[in-house]
């Protein structure tokens, strides 16, 4: 009796998929955000950030573990949240231009929901004040630990919180703090590298409550330093990648206990001559905003990458050439802003089927066009 082996990532039914074509796989998801609760101790110290997926369904998979907290860097995937049945929404992102109307607008809509917004500089805390019109929304203070992106400086923050509460515009009840600058391979440097943001978290929070003032709410961290916060406690943590996981992360990070769960899927479309071979995955299928190559071909793994353009990916074949029409399953080096180039995700369930097709209903953008 013949036995057939088979890769986790093959799809039964994949001559129905057009391609390129996102995949999700649903029991990767599901194992992910089991294992990030593992590591957390407990769903309600979880705040995921959404920006990875971007989609209601994989929300509802998380509320169902007892996520009810989340964060979200646009207003499209705050609304994307609001009507998925969060709970608890924090936008980390500053609320510059039209955003702070919008956010408002958002809050006003959806009285149920616990919306928040993290502010680093008079002028954002300004427009929050001005779109409310006296209503209280609550805020966090954007804290720069070292990334040197967003945040507000160590040295002043506390000055800053005060000025808030003073203020009365806005209501201050926390601080927020992403290191997206941390990326040490070794996890014991990793964390190391963390405890110079708890340290001045500690002290600004130590310093407010002296002075009588609330700090409610203290986010911190991304999925590579995931782990190393959840050990302090009264942290909530905010990773995303996780629940997707991808090339990069599974590179650099090999002690995280997570898979990857979402591929692009293309075909050998042309044999232009020699060892090479070109696929239908070109640079609007796969996020090109890394070093390196764009992602791997799990089963070509040795195909040497060429060049890419808009439409096709070049690679050379070490040794037989796939021949046209071949599948192709490719891991993105980087999956956030892959997803973001999709309108939706293929589901492969447990029986490796096409079972739903989700759409990525929080794609930057959509919301205001026209």
């Amino acid at each position: 009796m013949s036995v057939s082996l088979r890769f986790w990532f093959e799809i039964d039914d994949v001559e129905q998929v057009r391609t390129p074509a996102l995949v999700f796989y649903r029991d990767r998801i599901d194992a992910n955000i089991a294992s990030a609760i593992a590591i957390a101790g407990d769903p309600d110290r979880l705040r995921p950030h959404v920006k990875t997926h971007k989609c209601s369904q994989i929300v509802s998979m998380m509320l169902a573990y007892g996520i009810t907290k989340f964060k979200c860097a646009t207003i499209d995937e705050a609304a994307m949240l609001a009507r998925a049945g969060a709970r608890d929404i924090l936008v980390a992102y500053p609320p510059i231009g039209p955003a702070a109307a919008d956010f408002v607008d958002l809050a006003r809509e959806h009285p149920d929901v616990r919306c928040r917004i993290a502010v680093d500089s008079p002028v954002a805390a300004d427009a929050i004040a001005m779109a409310a019109r006296a209503r209280p929304i609550e805020v966090l203070v954007d804290l720069n630990v070292g990334m040197n992106r967003t945040g507000i400086a160590i040295d002043q923050a506390i000055d800053f919180y005060q000025t808030l509460v003073s203020g009365g515009a806005v209501v201050p009840v926390g601080l927020h703090a992403y290191d997206g600058h941390v990326h040490d391979v070794d996890p014991a440097e990793r964390c190391a590298r963390t405890l110079p943001t708890v340290t001045a978290v500690r002290a600004i929070e130590r310093a407010l409550g002296d002075d009588g003032m609330r700090v409610e709410t203290i986010v911190a961290g991304g999925t590579p330093t995931f782990p190393c916060y959840a050990a302090v406690a009264g942290i909530e943590l905010s990773p995303g990648t996780f629940v997707l996981h991808d090339y990069a992360y599974v590179e650099r990070y090999p002690d995280l206990p997570f898979e990857p769960a979402a591929l692009v899927v293309g075909r050998v479309v042309s044999l232009p001559g020699g060892r090479r071979f070109t696929v239908d995955i070109g640079s609007k299928a796969i996020a090109t905003d890394q070093a390196g190559p764009r992602g791997v071909i799990l089963n070509m793994p040795d195909a040497a990458h060429v060049g890419q353009s808009e439409e096709h990916w070049v690679f050379d074949a070490p040794g037989r050439v796939p021949a046209i029409g071949t599948v192709c399953y490719v891991v993105p080096r980087h999956v956030c802003p892959t997803v973001n180039l999709h309108a939706a995700a293929h589901i492969v369930g447990a029986s490796r089927a096409i079972e739903a097709v989700w759409p990525i209903d929080a794609r930057r953008g959509l919301a205001g066009a026209p």
